[in-house]
């Protein structure tokens, strides 16, 4: 009992400090995602088909997803081992009944789960190009603040925000 105890706490260690360097790649990695998407936003602001919007959404949420992705990076060797080490032990364990749980797990790995992510990408394709148009219109409204206030257009401009932004809320909420 004490051997096991022992493994799992230096298990638990050797994986927090394995994450705890990736997640510092990923800091820096995301930094220089950042910087140059910031830099490419600069430079083409108004100038190509890329809007604004469009570059900070991909700075705000594309750049995070290199800071979350990072620390599981060690995964992908790791889990089909482990994976492969735990069927070898329960076979010896349960025997034959192993191959039902084994059939039963492929259905759902390999023909719910697809079909479920393409209804999850689907959804998030169309939440994303609303969320798009939220801060290309959020970004105009601040960058012509001026008129708008003395133009008295801050109503107008509130109900149109409202207005991409229920809808970006039914997207997220489906």
């Amino acid at each position: 009992a004490v051997i096991l105890l022992v493994t799992r706490i230096i298990g638990s260690f050797c994986l927090s400090h394995s994450e705890m360097l990736m997640t510092r790649a990923a800091l820096r990695a995301r930094s220089v995602l950042m910087t140059g998407l910031f830099r490419k936003c600069l430079r083409l602001s108004g100038v190509h088909e890329s809007s604004t919007g469009q570059i900070q959404t991909l700075m705000a949420i594309d750049a995070e997803v290199v800071l979350m992705v990072a620390p599981v990076v060690n995964m992908l060797w790791s889990a089909p081992v482990q994976f492969v080490i735990y069927l070898v032990l329960l076979g010896l364990l349960i025997g034959k009944a192993l191959g039902v749980g084994i059939a039963v797990m492929a259905f759902f790995l390999f023909v719910i789960s697809p079909q479920v992510s393409k209804r999850l990408l689907k959804i998030r394709r169309e939440q994303l190009k609303l969320t798009d148009q939220r801060v290309k219109v959020t970004n105009e409204l601040v960058q012509g603040m001026r008129v708008v206030k003395l133009c008295g257009w801050e109503e107008s401009m509130k109900s149109r925000l409202l207005a991409i932004r229920s809808k970006e809320m039914v997207k997220i909420r489906a």
